[in-house]
């Protein structure tokens, strides 16, 4: 977030808690609220028209829209108004669902490109798009999601949620830290029991090694969307000794998402693992990477058996994609994405990772 988008989203926060008489350091769940939400009123305030697709579909609306959408999701389960916040909660995911629908006929087109598919596969994935992109902009018009100076959706919320709850709903800052922490405990051990007991089907794309890794994603957003609730500290890390000097090595470690910072006046901030957050990073990428190999191939052959060609045909291209390639020097015995996929879980320890997370989480609540 550039200086001036930070300075603005404080200035929102505090002239808004300001004009409605509240004490600041007190209403911290109402701050990392309007954090992202400020993000998006600006982003999504009058923007240029040529470029709206782009513009809707990039980090920038995506990120934020991804850390209301989280918060929402934890705090509709709390006692104070869950069903504005289950409202809150179903608005963004509507938004992100319609954006990552679009994102994902923008990456079909590119792989596509990239492996030089045929040309009428291109085409094909070019003109479904645009149309899927026109269809964005209009949900977004008609949600109101695309906004003027002082309206628009995300606008409306940051004045329902300052206007409509008062600190005092929320609890203490001590109750409000052992809810939010207590509930990433509980959703770090939800993942690790469904990972213990088998749960995710490897040999299903979508709903196995996409389940889990969208699973353990939201954690890592969770984080995030706690504005500096939860930070990382170099303190002494339980993860083997090699492991540790790799990935402070890493381009991981070295990547803008690599710490987790925030509103440094957080009272008595929960610490976690710096090499444990950067290891739950890899394992997210490395998934990730599965991931995409398994939908490329579905897209390309589902890309060609629409154009009326042989969607055999187009498998030697995909193998000649750098991921993959660099995937398979990794994994050499794996053949498939459901071998690959418990491999990556085994190799990297995926249930000690969030055990480890749960246990220095649940740690917090104690101190």
């Amino acid at each position: 977030m550039t200086v001036w988008l930070r300075v603005f989203c404080c200035a929102v926060v505090s002239v808004t808690m300001a004009a409605n008489g509240k004490d600041q350091n007190a209403n911290w769940p109402l701050k990392r609220f309007l954090k992202p939400l400020g993000a998006l009123h600006i982003r999504l305030n009058n923007p240029e028209e040529k470029k709206l697709a782009d513009l809707i579909s990039s980090n920038g609306i995506r990120g934020p829209l991804f850390l209301v959408e989280g918060l929402a999701r934890f705090y509709e389960k709390g006692e104070s108004h869950p069903k504005k916040y289950t409202r809150l909660h179903k608005d963004a995911k509507r938004f992100e669902d319609a954006i990552g629908k679009a994102g994902e006929w923008r990456d079909r087109l590119t792989a596509a490109k990239a492996m030089k598919a045929q040309d009428d596969v291109i085409n094909y994935f070019a003109s479904e798009s645009a149309r899927v992109d026109r269809e964005l902009i209009q949900f977004a018009r008609e949600e109101k999601w695309l906004a003027g100076p002082r309206s628009g959706l995300a606008q409306d919320w940051m004045n329902d949620l300052s206007e409509e709850i008062d600190a005092e709903e929320w609890g203490s800052y001590r109750h409000d830290k052992k809810f939010l922490i207590g509930s990433l405990a509980d959703y770090s051990h939800e993942i690790d029991k469904a990972l213990h007991k088998d749960r995710y089907d490897f040999e299903d794309l979508e709903g196995g090694i996409h389940e889990l890794r969208r699973n353990i994603r939201w954690l890592s957003i969770l984080f995030q969307a706690s504005n500096g609730l939860v930070l990382t500290r170099d303190s002494k890390c339980p993860l083997e000794k090699a492991k540790e000097t790799a990935l402070l090595n890493s381009s991981i470690a070295k990547g803008p998402f690599s710490k987790l910072d925030g509103d440094e006046r957080n009272i008595s901030p929960c610490f976690i693992s710096h090499c444990v957050y950067l290891e739950l990073s890899r394992l997210i990428e490395e998934l990730g990477l599965i991931k995409d190999w398994g939908q490329v191939t579905r897209w390309m052959r589902e890309g060609y058996e629409h154009q009326g060609l042989n969607p055999d045909s187009v498998l030697p291209l995909i193998a000649d994609l750098p991921e993959l390639q660099n995937l398979k020097n990794r994994y050499p015995r794996a053949q498939t994405t459901a071998q690959m996929a418990i491999a990556v879980a085994q190799e990297m320890k995926a249930t000690q990772i969030l055990s480890l997370l749960e246990s220095e989480l649940n740690a917090c609540i104690r101190n």
